[in-house]
């Protein structure tokens, strides 16, 4: 398409001339995924603040700075079109598309926010993830099963009586410590963290996003409620809105949770400068001069936005879940598409630096894109070459998982009713995931090699 080779020799354009060119090679699974590529230039972000607690030093891979530098991605150069929806029949596993094709720009927002939050941190306080841990106010119920027909159950629970019962708020992702370090634990907890989109229901336009932190080390499942914000304002007079995303998929990497926005990319947030706003009423968001303090919604703990990878929206890319796999050198950020209607739904993998950070920039590239020959996905995991999709294509909101890897054709498995996002816990060799219907919320997780043979 003629539109989208202008669009890319505009961002190549730009790219030369501001910055010097360094870039990465691509992430390689130690499985042999299909599919090749290089994954950008390299990294040019710094996410501000101290050094990372939550495991951004031992990530893998080689980005970041220092070394010798590596020729730029040669999508700078490429002029893609979009691919060609033929050909592929449900059910008939992944097929490799041109990578080139869908850019993310850094929109460099990273020191700019971090110098508000540092202003809010100021005049609040900053609480850590193991201050959190001790904090955590409601329980949730343990359980030996999950409404659908899931095979195994190794772990789950469901969420308090007036979270599980709420039509206000709908979980969507899941995450956890497994994701964010390489140890699995952060001060020896095994913690889950789950989104929740404030709307109503299905469909409508979210107006805020909450998090539960869940300590899933033992069988007791308490956890407590974080609300995400983004900083606004100067450092001079800072302040914070809420974020209206659908939060779809939630990801945690060192000390950056990635959200995604469904239409815009991503939005990444600082677990390691999560604020304490003052108490006040339910209805009060920001800062109120008339007492001199910041109020979130009755929130104790929010977690602020610093950066954002935008989406030029070349190829209409749809960023509706993530996940990280850390089979792979480097470590990488594996995101898909939901798409109810057809099976040439997208799935990317985007190698992340030894901070946490995706490689590249200001313009980067996944260094991995397929079609993933299903419909109505709602998550995604990938492990050694090999990727699991859950789905809502069956009636009635009951769900299946396949099993799929690149030109191979997949394999489908009993799943949970109203299924959500995927993470993979490696040390357990756990496939965690979460449910959103009304009084059918369960957090839960099964062996993957019960869904790998």
């Amino acid at each position: 398409m003629a539109d989208v080779a202008r669009h890319l020799h505009l961002i190549a354009s730009v790219v030369l001339l501001l910055s010097s060119g360094c870039g990465d090679s691509a992430a390689t699974s130690n499985g042999g995924a299909g599919g090749s590529g290089a994954g950008g230039a390299a990294s040019t972000n710094t996410g501000g603040g101290s050094s990372s607690s939550t495991g951004g030093s031992d990530l893998g891979g080689e980005g970041g700075t220092g070394g010798a530098a590596e020729p730029p991605d040669p999508c700078l150069d490429a002029t893609p079109e979009c691919p060609a929806h033929t050909g592929l029949a449900e059910g008939g596993g992944l097929r490799t598309i041109d990578r080139c094709a869908y850019p993310l720009n850094d929109k460099g927002t990273w020191e700019d926010k971090g110098a508000i939050v540092d202003a809010l941190a100021a005049k609040l306080s900053i609480a850590t993830i193991d201050d959190i841990a001790q904090d955590l106010n409601r329980v949730g119920t343990p359980a030996s099963d999950v409404v659908g027909n899931v095979s195994t159950i190794a772990r789950a629970f469901s969420f308090s009586d007036s979270d599980n019962a709420t039509g206000e708020w709908w979980p969507q992702g899941i995450t956890g410590t497994w994701d964010a370090t390489a140890e699995g634990t952060l001060g020896g907890k095994k913690l889950a963290l789950v989104s929740w989109y404030h709307g109503g229901g299905p469909g409508t336009p979210s107006t805020d996003v909450r998090l539960s932190l869940v300590d899933v080390t033992g069988n007791t499942y308490p956890y407590r409620l974080l609300l995400l914000v983004e900083p606004t304002g100067t450092p001079e007079a800072p302040d914070f809105v809420s974020v209206p995303l659908h939060s779809g998929g939630v990801a945690w990497v060192g000390r950056y949770l990635y959200i995604v926005d469904t239409w815009n990319g991503f939005r990444v947030f600082d677990m390691e400068r999560i604020l304490r706003p003052d108490i006040g009423e339910a209805d009060q968001m920001g800062y109120d001069p008339a007492s001199d303090s910041y109020y979130a919604q009755n929130f104790k703990y929010i977690v602020p936005q610093i950066g954002h990878y935008e989406d030029p929206n070349l190829c209409n890319q749809r960023f509706s879940f993530v996940s990280i796999d850390r089979s792979t050198d480097p470590v990488s950020v594996v995101t898909g598409e939901y798409d109810p209607d057809s099976v040439y739904g997208g799935i990317f993998r985007y190698p992340v630096d030894e901070t946490g950070l995706l490689k590249g920039g200001p313009t980067l590239f996944p260094a991995e894109a397929w079609v993933c020959g299903q419909k109505a996905l709602q998550g995604v995991v990938a492990n050694e070459g090999q990727f699991w999709m859950s789905s809502s294509a069956p009636d009635g909101w009951d769900g299946e998982l396949y099993r799929a890897a690149p030109d191979s054709p997949s394999e489908t498995y009993g799943w949970n009713k109203w299924p959500e996002d995927l993470s993979y816990e490696p040390a357990d060799d756990l496939l965690w995931s979460v449910s959103e219907g009304e009084n059918e919320r369960f957090v839960f997780a099964t062996p993957l090699s019960a869904v790998s043979q």
